[in-house]
């Protein structure tokens, strides 16, 4: 399958277990490129078995069409666990670690990749 012209076509996608889940914006999309990117819609198609590891090899090569993947949903639980790691994992009070710890915060991109 060309996957260039599913991805044209879709909102965002994710990978749930083996599977992978392809978001569209309506029952019949249109290629273009100039939609949202990265959404979880109420429509979409879900992959399994082989096409899900041929479209995630497809990815794999072409990186671009990452910018369609949609972030994991927001979880309280998740959150502490990241506040307990970068109080433990900090290496000193200048790193980002260390300050996301005490603030719970990320002030920007430098912030977030020091």
């Amino acid at each position: 399958m060309n996957w260039s012209n599913v991805f044209v076509c879709a909102c965002g996608y994710e990978r749930i277990g083996n599977q992978v889940r392809v978001y569209v914006e309506s029952a019949d999309p249109q290629p273009t490129l100039d939609q949202l990117r990265g959404v979880r819609s109420a429509l979409f198609h879900l992959y399994d078995g082989r096409d899900a590891e041929a479209i995630l090899a497809w990815l794999d090569r072409n990186r671009g069409w990452q910018c369609l993947r949609v972030p994991p949903e927001y979880r309280p639980e998740w959150a502490a666990q990241a506040v307990r790691r970068a109080s433990d994992w900090h290496s000193g009070e200048e790193s980002g670690l260390f300050r996301f710890a005490t603030t719970r915060t990320i002030h920007d991109d430098a912030h977030l990749h020091q």
